[in-house]
């Protein structure tokens, strides 16, 4: 297998600790910021009308940060995997579903070849801008899980703006293409199937204080402490009385497909 990688950016995302560091915001502010409430119940609806979920279905819930999806998912299911790379986000999933009987709690690195490999298990795979699917090896990994009939949902950006990064990627001369949606299509489409391909606008605000922010972005661009006073400077520009007005706006791109053979 060529195992292309769909997203070289993302890729070095796929790391625990730093999915440690955000759990408590993805938590508290950005799961419901970028996909209120009303948003996951109207997605579940539509999963419902389209007969890929069903109250015997078995869902795979693939990167389930702070389980708010899983949440949603298991009043629609016969049981939820909830799979989860940081044991911070699992912690939150886990209070989250507190009161779910049929969800049970998976804390696994997808990519590495030790992860526990499920087969033909799931009647729905569910990936909501996951990370781990990164390449041609653990697309067929998810789709591995699926049943034959079942269904595979899969969302990424397909662009994205948020001031903040803008500033910092313009700092160190980091260009973002976001292909991931494409090649995963295409990669899809070689393989024999013929996923639907949507895309939805979204984004939201909100207010970050300067000295958070450096920690918040040092930890997701991983610069060293040498690099901090330039960054601080950069940010200046946009802060205003200690604080940042944080703007976001993306494109979703989402694939859902049919495992048919």
């Amino acid at each position: 297998m060529e195992n292309l990688v769909f997203d070289p950016l993302y890729y070095e995302m796929i790391d625990r600790h730093y999915w440690d560091f955000r759990a408590k915001d993805y938590n508290e502010s950005a799961s419901n910021r970028l996909e209120p409430l009303a948003e996951k119940q109207a997605m579940m609806a539509e999963f419902e009308a389209k007969g890929m979920l069903s109250k015997t279905s078995r869902v795979l819930d693939l990167g389930c940060g702070p389980g708010l999806f899983t949440k949603e998912l298991a009043k629609h299911a016969d049981s939820v995997v909830a799979l989860d790379i940081s044991e911070e986000m699992l912690k939150y999933a886990k209070a989250n579903n507190a009161e779910a009987n049929n969800v049970t709690f998976a804390h696994q690195d997808w990519t590495k070849e030790e992860a526990v490999f499920y087969e033909n298990e799931f009647d729905f795979v569910f990936a909501n801008m996951a990370p781990a699917i990164y390449n041609e090896e653990t697309l067929l990994k998810m789709i591995s899980a699926c049943k034959r009939g079942g269904y595979c949902y899969y969302s990424h950006f397909a662009t994205r703006y948020c001031n903040i990064t803008e500033r910092i990627d313009n700092l160190f001369g980091i260009t973002r293409e976001f292909n991931r949606i494409q090649l995963m299509f295409d990669t899809l489409w070689k393989w024999g199937y013929f996923p639907s391909v949507s895309y939805v606008d979204k984004g939201g605000k909100g207010w970050i204080s300067l000295e958070d922010a450096l920690v918040y972005y040092q930890k997701e661009y991983d610069f060293p402490d040498s690099d901090l006073p330039k960054v601080r400077e950069a940010l200046l520009e946009i802060t205003e009385n200690g604080q940042i007005e944080r703007i976001t706006t993306f494109k979703k791109g989402i694939l859902i497909w049919q495992k048919t053979f």
